[in-house]
């Protein structure tokens, strides 16, 4: 009987370690997951960001091409 219990117990814990294990991964994924979120946010601000300046200086520039002429 106490082989038994003792194999039972054995089970038990390895299933806990199991589903500790995976509960880790889950974790380490949804992490990742909005890190990547995070890292496509933050292009997209940069990007708009960029266009916003670009969008800037061509128009200074059509501004003093107009102003010369």
């Amino acid at each position: 009987m106490t082989k038994l219990r003792e194999v039972e117990e054995e089970s038990n814990k390895k299933e806990e370690e199991e589903g500790e294990e995976e509960e880790k991964e889950e974790k380490e994924e949804e992490e990742e997951e909005e890190g990547f979120r995070e890292s496509r946010e933050d292009n997209k601000e940069e990007v708009e960001e960029e266009e916003e300046v670009e969008e800037e200086e061509i128009s200074s520039s059509v501004s003093y091409t107009t102003a010369i002429y």
